[in-house]
């Protein structure tokens, strides 16, 4: 589970999406991976029919689905600093949440023991600058942080 928080943050730092973000719509490997994944609807972009067609054609040439995420954010208007905005949401459903933010479960501690985690999150009044290194976890990590599920602000 570690290792998909590590990915999660690395992939909101720099706003692309995952990979693995084609196998919402690869049936042959959903059928490898034995688990139910909801498969989202056909959403179309320019130059694709739908943005499963490239997210699948960029897997398939081994190539970046950077292209389909700035063409599914220029068809939508939607400029990539709006789109890897953090806004809270705790009825989400998985699918629906690209990334989460570590410091949201702490955030909530009352005084001093939460203010330096207050300071990272955007939603907050507290001022000042973070201190707080942006990657928490490694591969060897024991910290146990509580942490909120986020969708990505549209628009």
């Amino acid at each position: 589970m570690v290792s998909v928080y590590q990915r999660c943050l690395a992939n909101y730092q720099t706003r692309q999406w995952d990979l693995g973000a084609h196998v919402l719509y690869n049936v042959s490997l959903q059928r490898l991976i034995q688990a139910p994944i909801p498969t989202p609807p056909c959403v179309p972009i320019t130059g694709w029919p739908c943005l499963s067609n490239c997210l699948l054609d960029a897997a398939q040439q081994g190539g970046s689905n950077a292209a389909c995420l700035d063409a599914w954010l220029q068809h939508r208007n939607i400029v990539s600093l709006d789109f890897f905005e953090y806004e809270e949401k705790f009825d989400a459903l998985s699918h629906e949440v690209d990334a989460c933010q570590v410091f949201s479960g702490p955030a909530k501690l009352s005084g001093v023991v939460g203010l330096p985690f207050r300071i990272c999150l955007d939603h907050y009044g507290d001022t000042g600058t973070c201190t707080l290194p942006l990657i928490v976890w490694s591969g060897r990590s024991t910290n146990k942080v509580i942490q909120t599920s986020f969708v990505l602000k549209l628009g």
